[in-house]
């Protein structure tokens, strides 16, 4: 067999050396097989110990308010499947597991439209340390109403993704829905 040049970067140059195939081909055919096993087992299904969101439903309809101003109303449902094998308490100084989520809009070009937290149209409630909610193992599921003044020039298709955290619980990471298109009622063109 003949040799393979194999290279190595150095500092700002590359120095070649020869290797024998026979001594590289062992290494592939071992490390191979067992990272596309690793990589299989990875994207087959979520991994236990995660936390997952995701929008069910959503609907969007466009209006003008007692103000004569023109609002955009977006209703979507929203769950978070919860695979740590236990419950996970979520603190909040409002009234869900779900306050520490804000809904991205962006129009149908890509172009950000808004970034609303759940709690915005909310009153706090009294205690500074926050209420305990529960998000129990497998999915815990909360319908999510946001209304949004800043679109008045918007498309009549939407681009909407949950993004957030569970607020001092257990569970640090960071959370991302799938992105869902919806058009809207009563815009422009209706």
């Amino acid at each position: 067999m003949k040799p393979i040049l194999a290279a190595t970067i150095l500092g700002q140059g590359v120095r070649f050396k020869k290797l024998d195939c026979v001594k590289c081909l062992i290494p592939i055919t071992v490390f191979l097989p067992a990272l596309v096993l690793l990589l299989a087992g990875c994207v087959a299904s979520p991994q236990p110990g995660s936390v997952t969101l995701f929008i069910t439903s959503a609907v969007a309809k466009r209006y003008t308010n007692m103000s004569s101003n023109v609002e955009t109303e977006i209703l979507c449902q929203a769950v978070i499947d919860n695979r740590t094998g236990a419950p996970l308490i979520v603190f909040s100084n409002f009234y869900s597991a779900f306050d520490g989520l804000d809904l991205v809009v962006r129009d149908d070009h890509g172009r950000l439209l808004a970034q609303e937290p759940f709690i915005y149209h909310q009153s706090p409630y009294g205690s500074s340390n926050g209420r305990p909610f529960t998000l129990q193992s497998g999915r815990n599921t909360h319908d999510m109403h946001f209304s949004l003044t800043s679109m008045t020039n918007a498309s009549d298709k939407l681009s909407l993704q949950l993004v957030g955290t569970l607020p001092r619980s257990s569970y640090t990471a960071s959370l991302t829905s799938q992105v869902v298109q919806v058009s809207v009622k009563g815009g422009q063109g209706e």
